[in-house]
């Protein structure tokens, strides 16, 4: 297994909105940017799950891979992500044998999110019950 893994995302209005869809969280902050720029943000935020569940599917597809289970997390929210942002994700473990990965999430090299996952790795589930619903 690699021991880190890099990539990047762009964060639109549609995704925001198809996000608070799904998870039903209609917070004006989020989609309204009217409200949101009485706010202290000063404009619209991107959901902080929207940005935690990329990174879910980052580890259940790519880093560590199919078959990953997150056990739980922790994470902090240092600095919100806005629409329009472009963000790195970078995961990655100090010892395989610890079975965290951490996590940082960046723009422009400022630090928007930080923290670590306990996992179940993938090599711990046998392939044969390993599936998958892409198309």
């Amino acid at each position: 297994m690699q021991m880190n893994y890099k990539c990047e995302f762009t964060i639109t209005g549609n995704l925001i909105c198809k996000f608070a869809s799904v998870s039903r969280d209609y917070n004006p902050l989020h989609l309204n940017e009217r409200i949101a720029k009485q706010s202290r943000f000063g404009k619209c935020i991107a959901h902080g799950m929207l940005i935690l569940s990329l990174i879910s599917g980052i580890m259940g597809s790519k880093y560590p891979g199919p078959g990953t289970i997150i056990c739980d997390m922790l994470v902090k929210f240092c600095a919100p992500v806005y629409v329009g942002d472009t963000i790195e994700v970078e995961l990655s473990q100090k010892d395989k044998s610890q079975k965290i990965i951490y996590i940082q999430v960046r723009r422009d090299n400022r630090v928007l999110i930080d923290g670590h996952f306990h996992i179940i790795p993938p090599d711990s589930v046998p392939d044969d019950k390993l599936f998958s619903y892409r198309n």
